[in-house]
């Protein structure tokens, strides 16, 4: 197993920079449209009861594209909370929306907190173990440590990949990964299980 590279805060930010821009350049010359998932993954989205989708933002692929399966549904959508914590608060296309402290827009706090049993997670970048970089604040790593068992899945472009991403001990890895031409998944015995 590779050990992940040390890397200063500088070349962190240089390389969120780099790819955040790399990720809005591709957003503008393709439409991003879901590789096929593999059966197991398939199942365990297919089983889920409540979904959490992010709102894409600057080229970010948009996660309401991938399959879900034909049981019924709660979508939910992330929201920080007056304590800047992240939390899922149900979401259906149309409901009343509020400005979010990211830039985008998130449930209003009248919407019911829901918990996710499978995350669509958006990321800058990602690495062949599935590790995720993220925008850099910590909400995501902080909330799927304490929701162990929501299934976590990377929604991206396969350019968005590299090589080896630096870990820090509050990193949560994804179960899954889907780009537009594959979908990387790890051992889902995890998920399997719960």
């Amino acid at each position: 197993m590779a050990v992940p590279p040390l890397i200063s805060a500088d070349a962190l930010s240089a390389l969120r920079r780099d790819m955040r821009k790399l990720r809005r350049h591709i957003a503008k010359a393709e439409n991003w449209r879901p590789a096929s998932l593999n059966d197991e993954l398939n199942e365990l989205i297919s089983k889920s009861s409540v979904i959490g989708l992010y709102a894409p933002m600057s080229g970010e692929p948009d996660p309401t594209l991938v399959p879900r399966g034909q049981s019924p549904k709660i979508f939910s959508r992330p929201a920080l909370t007056d304590e800047n914590l992240l939390e899922f608060r149900q979401w259906t296309h149309g409901d009343r929306e509020i400005p979010s402290s990211w830039g985008g827009f998130q449930p209003a706090t009248s919407a019911p907190v829901v918990h996710p049993d499978v995350i669509f997670v958006p990321l800058v970048a990602f690495d062949g173990v599935l590790n995720r970089l993220g925008q850099g604040g910590g909400h995501y790593d902080r909330y799927l440590a304490d929701n162990g068992t929501a299934l976590r899945i990377g929604v991206a472009w396969e350019a968005q990949r590299v090589d080896l991403l630096p870990v820090r001990p509050w990193d949560v890895p994804l179960d899954a990964v889907i780009t537009e031409q594959n979908c990387y998944t790890k051992e889902l015995q995890r998920c399997l299980s719960r």
